[in-house]
């Protein structure tokens, strides 16, 4: 085989398409074209053409992960998807993520725990709600009960319970009747929120009402 042209791309120029035998292989950056000293012309085995193609699918790969990893986090698995809508080879998906894993890049321990805070701050909800949340984005059981619980260890859930209740009530009704306790009650629990923090919740909107009267 032979390799048949050599062209830097218009779009970066800081690459040349290799052409081998007249059909488009891989793409080489200016210093790994004078590492490797391939020249139009030059012959080159299939073994050596396979690994260049294999190295160039995986550089390319390398690229479009720092590309994304540029703008937001990803989880391991939402990484693995967007690697796979890109088609690439599972043996190469598998080498990177083991890569970006190893030096932290990828680390779902620290993005299931982000993403929690982040959630409970924009939506205030229960620890139920919560859970069930993160279990419909599949992430790892384990990880979401250790985040769940790390996170309302630092949060007070009744406050949480509060702030939900502020958002959807703007001003709680001065005579709780029985249909306004039915209404906050079925709403705090679509939240997630627990039994005991609903009644606290209650009890305490109650006894407000009685101070006021």
């Amino acid at each position: 085989m032979l390799i048949s042209d050599i062209v830097q791309q218009k779009r970066n120029k800081k690459y040349f398409s290799i052409y081998v035998d007249g059909h488009f292989q891989f793409s080489l950056s200016q210093s790994d074209l004078d590492f490797l000293d391939l020249k139009k012309g030059d012959s080159i085995s299939r073994e050596k053409l396979d690994a260049l193609i294999k190295e160039y699918a995986l550089q390319k790969a390398r690229d479009y992960a720092f590309t994304l990893l540029s703008k937001k986090s990803y989880s391991k698995k939402q990484f693995t998807e967007k690697l796979e809508n890109k088609k690439y080879p599972p043996k190469i998906i598998r080498t990177v993520i083991e890569e970006l894993e190893k030096s932290n890049y990828i680390n779902d321990q620290e993005f299931i725990y982000q993403y929690t805070r982040d959630k409970i701050q924009q939506k205030p909800m229960g620890r139920f709600r919560l859970k069930n949340e993160l279990w419909q984005k599949k992430f790892d059981e384990p990880l979401i009960k250790e985040c769940v619980e790390k996170v309302y260890e630092e949060i007070d859930e009744r406050q949480l319970a509060r702030q939900a209740l502020k958002s959807r009530f703007k001003k709680i009704p001065q005579k709780m009747t029985r249909e306004i306790l039915n209404k906050i009650n079925n709403f705090l629990l679509a939240r997630g929120f627990s039994y005991e923090i609903i009644y606290d919740i209650i009890d305490d909107l109650k006894k407000d009402n009685e101070n006021k009267d």
